[in-house]
């Protein structure tokens, strides 16, 4: 499988165990209610290329999210949807996405930008900040 959708639904939880051995390179997990994903439970993915998890209810990432000092799995990811949450902090943006291309932020609750947050995004062509 490529591609994953998971749009508009209410779940309450997704698994670690979900992932596990998967090879998707696409997964969209918009609108489906979530506040958060347990630390982790995205590090089997080992082709992940493009991660939209836009119009739920973060209002924080985990450092641990995606594992990156375990697990070089999302070296591949170049685009990342965070848009309409109730993200305010970026600090785990720090080292994790060496190759990420497109991030985007807007429609979040972002009150301050520190430049370090942003120090292992060398790739980095395209950032969207909008409306915070």
């Amino acid at each position: 499988m490529k591609s994953l959708t998971l749009k508009k639904n209410q779940l309450e939880e997704i698994r670690d165990e979900f992932f596990t051995g998967s090879t998707i390179e696409q997964i969209s997990m918009e609108n489906i209610g979530l506040t958060s994903l347990k630390s982790c439970s995205m590090s089997t993915i080992t082709n992940v290329s493009e991660i939209s998890l836009g119009f739920n209810n973060f209002s924080s990432i985990s450092n641990n999210l995606f594992c990156m000092a375990n697990s070089d799995s999302f070296s591949k990811l170049l685009i990342l949807n965070l848009n309409n949450n109730r993200i305010k902090s970026l600090e785990f943006l720090s080292d994790q996405f060496p190759n990420l291309k497109n991030l985007n932020l807007e429609w979040n609750l972002i009150e301050h930008l520190k430049l370090a947050d942003f120090k292992g995004l060398k790739k980095l062509e395209s950032l969207n900040i909008n409306n915070n």
